[in-house]
């Protein structure tokens, strides 16, 4: 079950910019905006914040991985 769960998004200094999106991801993300409470720019944007966050932990975990490895 998906909770609900809702995030202020400020996007006062953001950027227009267009995205064409497949018919069937675009009614998931209208899907996800509702039961989010959000308009589907704010889920867009969150989604987007949160691949990114996690995309760059993952990237520092890999690196820390490689610089701790031992030397064989």
């Amino acid at each position: 079950m998906y909770t609900s769960r809702c995030y202020n998004v400020s996007m006062e200094h953001g950027k227009r910019f267009s995205v064409r999106f497949p018919l069937d991801l675009l009614e998931t993300l209208k899907q996800f905006a509702r039961e989010d409470a959000r308009s589907i720019n704010s889920e867009i944007v969150w989604i987007l914040r949160t691949y990114a966050a996690r995309r760059k932990a993952d990237a520092q975990s890999l690196q820390v991985q490689v610089v701790s490895k031992p030397d064989h």
